[in-house]
């Protein structure tokens, strides 16, 4: 107890000594993103109706509880119909899109790769030859077009057609393929499915809306746990940490990353992330006491972070204050693990420590998704791939990025 407290005054001595360079105009840019979403309450009905919506269908009633791994997803009663992979020609072009980099950064430009196949009538196949995430990665057997989806497949329902289906050999035996470059569906606005884009494809059953209500709708139906990572992180979301229950479903999530991040930004110290809450909690009607007038003084945030030490920091901040995360108090008092996650260090993991992080990934995707307020940054994917999780009557100023957008090439939120 006396060294976690030495080293809670350590910490506490660094915050002070902080220069804050994000606090300078920070509650100016969350008035400013308030005014531009709503002249209303910073959380309304419909957002809140929407995330009890989304909470259903990415973890439904009781019936997940009896899970059977021979089950089909749909079952659960989700409500995205599954997409047309074989809704192509028989004799077009088969697009390949890799999957590369972190996992919302590889799913990103997947899904933008699967838009634009499905625009262009063509069917299309994820490679993950060049995948960090797959274990093929780490022994060099990488090295084929078409490596096998130990990553995606071992995770997720498929995505995009399988490379043993028929119409995959055919092409590639006959060279009727194209290996897809990320760039090609991200700097152009209409490949980006920007905000302002409308679009209209009957094989998807999408008629003239919006990239973002397009995106939102997609990635759910492109992107589902297999059954028993969506059982385990189901289960933590409303067992663990009883975040869908009717006494604590008001919770803000931050979402805080670290790691090899250092190199693209500069990180939000962790005073700005109260900062940031208290804004919220003094101008949400949502969070108030039992009064309806007072803010609550005690509010839950679940915390997404790779760095499991920033609790320790916030706790120190906000003692009274409920924080949540997927840490253990082990590795919140870990100073060896400080410094968060790097991507070069995933081909040397065990499968063992591959399902421990992932999994905890998963619990925390769901949760900063189903979050009535999100606070975060715009430097990582994760923020990208959250904000397109969420529901469209979402409201943006539920969303809160710490860091300014449009800054050092980051895109702001309408051309996400």
């Amino acid at each position: 107890m006396v060294l976690m407290f030495h080293r809670s005054m350590i910490a506490l001595s660094l915050l002070l000594l902080a220069t804050i360079n994000f606090s300078s105009g920070l509650g100016e840019r969350l008035l400013q993103q308030e005014t531009k979403a709503s002249k209303s309450a910073l959380l309304r009905e419909e957002t809140f109706n929407a995330l009890n919506t989304l909470s259903h269908n990415l973890c439904p009633g009781d019936e997940i509880n009896h899970y059977n791994d021979t089950l089909d997803p749909f079952v659960y009663g989700n409500t995205y119909p599954p997409l047309p992979y074989h809704n192509c020609n028989e004799n077009s072009t088969l697009n390949i899109i890799p999957f590369f980099g972190g996992m919302t950064n590889g799913l990103k430009f997947v899904m933008l790769g699967a838009l634009m196949s499905f625009h262009s009538d063509r069917c299309f196949v994820v490679t993950e030859q060049k995948a960090h995430l797959n274990p093929g990665h780490k022994n060099g057997t990488n090295s084929g077009m078409l490596t096998d989806h130990n990553f995606i497949h071992h995770f997720f329902e498929g995505i995009g057609l399988s490379q043993s289906d028929p119409f995959v050999r055919r092409a590639i035996s006959e060279g009727r393929y194209r290996m897809r470059r990320w760039d090609e569906y991200w700097y152009d606005g209409r490949s980006r499915h920007m905000k302002i884009v409308k679009y209209t494809n009957k094989a998807l059953g999408y008629n003239d809306i919006n990239g973002h209500i397009l995106k939102r709708d997609f990635l759910h139906r492109m992107w589902q746990l297999r059954p028993q990572y969506r059982q385990n992180t189901c289960d933590a979301i409303r067992l663990k940490h009883g975040l869908l229950s009717e006494n604590n479903n008001k919770y803000i999530a931050y979402s805080i990353r670290r790691g090899d991040k250092e190199k693209e930004a500069q990180f939000p110290s962790m005073s700005i992330y109260i900062e940031a809450t208290e804004f919220v909690l003094k101008k949400s009607p949502y969070f108030r006491s039992s009064d309806g007038i007072t803010p609550i003084s005690n509010p839950t945030i679940f915390v997404a972070t790779d760095d499991c030490t920033v609790i320790m920091e916030l706790r120190i901040l906000q003692p009274e204050w409920n924080f949540l995360s997927e840490c253990t108090e082990e590795q919140i008092y870990n100073e060896n693990l400080e410094g968060g996650y790097n991507i070069t260090s995933v081909p040397q993991w065990t499968p063992e420590q591959r399902e421990e992080h992932f999994q905890k990934f998963f619990i925390e995707l769901y949760a900063l998704a189903l979050a009535p307020t999100f606070i975060g940054v715009s430097y990582t994917n994760v923020a990208w791939w959250v904000y397109f999780m969420r529901p469209p009557q979402v409201q943006d100023n539920t969303f809160l990025l710490l860091d300014e957008p449009g800054l050092q090439g980051r895109e702001i939120l309408p051309t996400w």
